[in-house]
């Protein structure tokens, strides 16, 4: 353990050290023997006692905080808003696109030889006609349903002087239903085992509105001939969070130069097995509450960049114990190597492709990427996914581990288009 290097506790975040001191151990797993000196063959082990006694003056600095070398805690970037500065149009450009938009938007009509403007609005184009065997045609339809629905109307007044009326109480399972049952989460439980099953049995459709242009629903999306072949550029309309994560050019040489520094650099510090005495910075007052409860305290040493915020991706697979429906970006516990946090992940289909498809809910029958953002951690590391119930407790729900730290990693939503014609013209030859 290096003293420049930073400290996670797990629960609390992370922190600066000062110092690193090595006292005598009270309590050793193979206690120093010594010889008496009277008598040759008989020898006592040092007790706890002694050895709180004799622990400041064993007591060792191993190694000082160097603020030159020390890992900073910045976690994101600052982002300059002058960097993505764009040529924003001028005032004549904007009137000239204005023009143009409304000489688009004329329509040309022929019109009766002095006819104004607004008369020439109320004059219908060929197409919008109406033919007089059209009008025929409803007329006789109209004709069909009215009699249609007095037949229909004479039917029921039979079968109401057929029926009887009858007094039935109200049903026993009321009385006997549990009093403690949420009914409002039991609602949106079955919403959800409903949206589930609809995305099984109907995967990828939506319907289209009817209250909001098409248009503007699904302004956002774009047009594939291909998912697998057609291209699509993964910085390309990013969100604003990207300014403000850090991204590796190449994680994969980054991760294997740093351990392979670990191995060959010589060890400061602390070393496996030691008893030591962390001296750490500006910690609240919050985490020696939590220790005076008597909760354990864990804390591991921070490799170079593991305080950054990225993107990572983990590949996870459905917990046989646990069925309940997950949404995607629904709020869950992560467990990934010694942190935890929680998160709104994404799910996505782990292929070996450059775009890889958006899954809303977290199924059961194959493995799923979950994309996150988090803490960079180098690989390997294991993964685990829980979710808070009602009542505080948390229920595992999936189990994976980490697939790597790729801001690039292209998650695309598709969507196929359902869509109901309200409106038709029907034209007799």
């Amino acid at each position: 353990m290096n003293v420049n290097s930073l400290l996670h506790i797990i629960g609390h975040g992370d922190f600066q050290m000062k110092q690193i001191d090595a006292p005598m151990d009270p309590f050793p797993l193979n206690p120093r023997v010594i010889k008496s000196q009277k008598d040759s063959g008989m020898a006592m082990e040092i007790c706890a006692t002694d050895a709180v006694t004799d622990m400041e003056e064993d007591l060792k600095v191993l190694m000082k905080a160097d603020p030159d070398r020390q890992e900073s805690l910045q976690t994101e970037v600052i982002p300059d808003p002058m960097e993505g500065e764009q040529t924003w149009p001028t005032e004549e450009e904007l009137s000239e696109a204005n023009d143009f938009l409304k000489e688009s938007s004329k329509v040309v009509k022929k019109v009766p030889k002095g006819t104004s403007s607004y008369q020439a609005e109320w004059i219908l184009d060929e197409d919008g006609e109406s033919g007089g065997e059209e009008d025929e045609y409803d007329d006789v339809e109209h004709e069909d349903f009215m009699a249609e629905e007095s037949q229909d109307e004479s039917s029921e007044e039979e079968e109401e002087e057929e029926c009887e009326t009858m007094t039935i109480g109200e049903s026993v399972r009321d009385d006997l239903y549990d009093e403690k049952v949420d009914e409002e989460a039991e609602e949106i439980m079955l919403e959800k085992y409903k949206q589930e099953r609809l995305e099984e049995m109907f995967p990828d459709e939506v319907d289209t509105p009817r209250d909001v242009a098409a248009r503007i629903r699904f302004q956002k999306y774009r047009g594939l001939k291909s998912f697998r072949t057609s291209p699509w550029d993964p910085k390309e309309n990013l969100p604003q969070d990207y300014a403000r994560i850090f991204q590796f050019q190449n994680f994969t040489n980054t991760r294997k130069r740093i351990f392979k520094e670990i191995k060959e650099k010589d060890v400061e510090g602390a070393e496996v097995g030691w008893y030591v005495t962390l001296h750490v910075s500006e910690v609240p007052v919050s985490v020696v509450e939590y220790f005076k409860r008597g909760a354990p305290l864990a804390a591991f040493s921070l490799l170079p960049h593991e305080q950054k915020m990225s993107v990572l991706n983990m590949v996870v697979s459905r917990h046989p114990g646990n069925t309940e429906p997950v949404k995607a970006k629904e709020e869950l516990i992560f467990h990934c190597g010694f942190r935890r946090f929680r998160a709104s992940p994404l799910f996505s289909q782990h292929t070996a492709a450059d775009k890889h498809k958006f899954q809303r809910f977290l199924t059961a029958d194959m493995a799923l990427v979950v994309t996150v953002y988090a803490p960079i951690t180098f690989p390997p590391a294991s993964v685990l996914l829980f979710k808070q119930n009602s009542n505080g407790m948390h229920s595992l729900i999936a189990t994976g581990h980490l697939l790597s730290v790729d801001p690039d990693r292209m998650v695309i939503k598709r969507v196929v288009l359902v869509v109901i014609l309200s409106k038709f013209l029907l034209r007799w030859q």
